[in-house]
């Protein structure tokens, strides 16, 4: 991977926190969604193509976080 590669993975990434920080914000803290995003990246240390590798854990961040959030039921 190229240092500009790399870059440009870290800040995506950086995205994905950002992202999942506003959609679980106050149900999941932000110290956990920053903990699973950064589990889950590791996950494709030894991946060649990284092109798809931030929208890969973003999915799977999503997915593993939604069992921390209950349903709201609406009144009506």
């Amino acid at each position: 991977m190229t240092a500009s590669h790399h870059v440009t993975e870290h800040v995506a990434i950086k995205q994905v926190v950002a992202r999942l920080a506003e959609a679980f914000t106050p149900t999941v803290p932000d110290e956990e969604i920053s903990e699973t995003v950064e589990r889950i990246h590791h996950r494709f240390d030894g991946s060649k193509v990284r092109d798809f590798v931030p929208l890969l854990v973003e999915n799977a961040a999503r997915k593993e976080l939604r069992t921390h959030t209950r349903p709201t039921t609406r009144a009506g």
